[in-house]
C-alpha cells in the first residue's frame, strides 16, 4: 500500500530484522515454484527489492561523468527509486534496460535502492495479449550492474561482418553441370577461392554524453583494432567532428579488404576480438569491445548452407526456465 511504500522510500528506512523482508541473491524469482502442476497465478504478484549501496567504494565521479543502473532482465514490469527519487521503470521481461541515476546518486555516502516488481500479465506488454503462450515468472531474474561513464563515452558498438559470395563459384558449378572442360572448372574454382578469401567488417559506433560535453570533444579520434589470439589483423581510425548538435551521435569504421580470415563454423567456431577506443590528444577517453565471427549463412529451397556447405539443422525448443526457480538462473547455467 502507499503508506508502506512511503516508509520504504524514507531516508532512514532499512529492512533490518523485519520478518516481512528476507535476504536474497540476484538472479531471483518472486515465487519458488513446485516442480509441476502449479497455478500460474501464484507468481503473478508484486514484490519489492531493497539494497544499500556505499558509493564511497565506487570509482569517483569526475565532473560531467554519468552513472547508470543496468538491468539485464526484470519480469514483468518495474518501478525504480534511488534515495527516494523515482528514476524510471520498464515494461517487458525480455529486454535489458538502463536508467541514469547520476542526479539521485549520493557519491559520498550510502544510497538506498528500491525496485518494485509487478509480475502480473499485462495484455499491453509482450509476450501477453493472446499473441504467444509463455509463462513469464516474476522477479529480478538477471544481473544488475552500476556503471560509471565519462562525460562522453562509447554507448554501443555493432559489428557487421561480411564474406564475399563468390559469383565464380556459381558459374563454375553451372559449367561443371554442363560438362565443362577440367581446365575451365579449375579456373572457376581458383577464382572462387580468391573471392571467398575476401571479407569485410563495418563497425557502427553510437556515443553517449551530454551535448555540452561533446562540444569540447571535437577532434576526438575513434579507432578500432581487429585481432585474434593477441595478434593484430587490421586497424582502422577516423577523426570525429563536433557532435554536440547531432541528435544521434555516431560514427562508422570500415575494414574493406580482410584476407586470410578463418571462417566461423560448427566444428571450428573461430572468433575475432574487436576493440574500439575513443581518445583525444593521445589520451584514452573510453574503450569497448566485442567478438566477431565471419561466415556465410543462407537458406535456400535445397536447405541451409553454412560457408557454402549444406548443413542439416537439428534442434529443440529450449526455453530459459528451470524447475523451482523459473527464469532465475545465472549465466553459466543458461549457457
Amino acid at each position: 500500500d502507499s503508506a508502506a511504500e512511503d516508509a520504504w522510500l524514507a531516508p532512514g528506512f532499512s529492512p533490518g530484522g523485519d520478518p516481512a523482508w528476507r535476504r536474497v541473491d540476484i538472479p531471483h524469482t518472486l515465487q519458488e515454484l513446485p516442480l509441476n502442476h502449479f497455478d500460474e497465478k501464484s507468481y503473478q504478484k508484486k514484490g519489492t527489492y531493497w539494497r544499500s549501496i556505499d558509493a564511497r567504494s565506487l570509482p569517483r565521479l569526475a565532473e560531467g561523468s554519468r552513472a547508470f543502473l543496468d538491468f539485464e532482465g526484470v519480469a514483468v514490469s518495474c518501478r525504480v527509486w534511488l534515495n527516494g527519487v523515482k528514476i524510471g521503470g520498464h515494461a517487458g521481461a525480455y529486454t535489458p534496460f538502463s536508467l541514469d541515476v547520476t542526479e539521485a546518486l549520493d557519491a559520498g555516502g550510502e544510497n538506498r535502492l528500491v525496485v518494485e516488481v509487478d509480475a502480473a500479465e499485462d495484455p499491453g506488454v509482450p509476450p501477453f495479449g493472446n499473441i504467444v503462450d509463455y509463462l513469464v515468472y516474476g522477479g529480478v531474474y538477471r544481473a544488475v550492474f552500476l556503471r560509471v561513464q565519462g562525460a562522453v563515452y562509447i554507448e554501443t558498438i555493432h559489428a557487421r561482418p561480411s564474406v564475399a559470395e563468390a559469383a565464380a563459384a556459381k558459374d563454375g558449378a553451372a559449367a561443371a553441370k554442363d560438362g565443362a572442360a577440367a581446365a575451365g572448372e579449375g579456373a572457376a574454382a581458383a577464382a572462387a577461392a580468391a573471392a571467398e578469401d575476401l571479407c569485410g567488417l563495418a563497425v557502427d559506433i553510437a556515443f553517449g554524453g551530454r551535448d555540452e560535453a561533446w562540444s569540447g570533444a571535437a577532434g576526438a579520434a575513434i579507432s578500432a583494432r581487429l585481432s585474434k589470439g593477441g595478434a593484430i589483423v587490421a586497424e582502422a581510425s577516423a577523426t570525429l567532428g563536433d557532435l554536440s548538435a547531432s541528435r544521434e551521435k555516431s560514427a562508422r569504421l570500415e575494414f574493406s579488404e580482410l584476407r586470410g580470415i578463418e571462417r566461423w563454423d560448427i566444428d571450428s567456431p573461430a572468433l575475432y576480438d574487436l576493440e574500439v577506443t575513443l581518445s583525444r590528444g593521445g589520451e584514452e577517453i573510453d574503450r569497448a569491445g566485442t567478438r566477431v565471427g565471419f561466415r556465410t549463412a543462407r537458406f535456400t529451397a535445397d536447405g541451409f548452407f553454412l560457408n557454402g556447405r549444406r548443413v542439416f539443422l537439428r534442434g529443440l525448443n529450449r526455453h530459459q526456465s528451470y524447475p523451482y526457480v523459473g527464469y532465475a538462473m545465472g549465466p553459466g547455467a543458461q549457457r
